[in-house]
């Protein structure tokens, strides 16, 4: 019953953020905090989508954006995406672990 009380409350919450980004389609955080809940829903191609509006909509230097959607990448198989986005947070911050360790593991996975 836990389960399908928090799946409701996921459905909720991307209804509103598709509200909100009816008032708002280029903002954004709203991309950033639906993509979330997509991917805790494990519809990442959805996850993916949000992301790279967040990238197109906000600061190209995203690297919170650039590592989520490189790890919804991932989850799908798709490697050699997931370690174009986590070279790209490599360029902006050459010393994050976080990147470098999943880049290792997508290289790994290829």
């Amino acid at each position: 019953m836990i389960i399908t009380h928090t799946l409701f409350r996921l459905e909720d919450s991307i209804y509103d953020f598709n509200r909100a980004i009816e008032l708002d389609d280029r903002n954004p955080i709203i991309y950033s905090n639906r993509g979330l809940v997509f991917r805790k829903m494990d519809q990442f191609e959805s996850a993916i989508e949000d992301y790279s509006l967040e990238i197109e909509y906000g600061q190209q230097n995203n690297i919170k954006a650039f590592n989520n959607r490189a790890y919804c990448y991932a989850k799908l198989g798709h490697y050699e995406e997931a370690i174009h986005d986590y070279s790209t947070v490599l360029k902006i911050d050459e010393q994050n672990i976080h990147a470098l360790h999943n880049r290792g593991i997508s290289y790994e996975r290829l």
